[in-house]
């Protein structure tokens, strides 16, 4: 658990790398932030749970179909609305 990390999904089970969608803890966190919490979570993960890319985005929405309602993210949603980002990353 990282701090600085509000919601985080990891996509490329199974790929050779995988990458991350992070929405940040705060609005007004700068991106050295999640990328120091990235680094200090893939220090203490072995080498085929690292996280090789990340990208950051605003809060993970219910409205947007995102998160269930108890908050639990939707992966497949999720996966649509970054398709270029993952797809290009794993």
């Amino acid at each position: 658990v990282q701090p600085e990390i509000g919601q985080a999904v990891a996509f490329g089970d199974g790929a050779a790398n995988l990458c991350a969608i992070l929405a940040p803890a705060r609005s007004d966190l700068p991106p050295e932030a999640l990328e120091a919490a990235v680094a200090r979570a893939n220090a203490n993960l072995p080498a085929y749970a690292r996280i090789a890319r990340w990208r950051a985005a605003s809060p993970f929405d219910a409205a947007r179909g995102e998160v269930t309602p108890n908050g639990r993210p939707r992966r497949d949603a999720l996966r649509s609305a970054y398709a270029d980002f993952i797809d290009a990353s794993i």
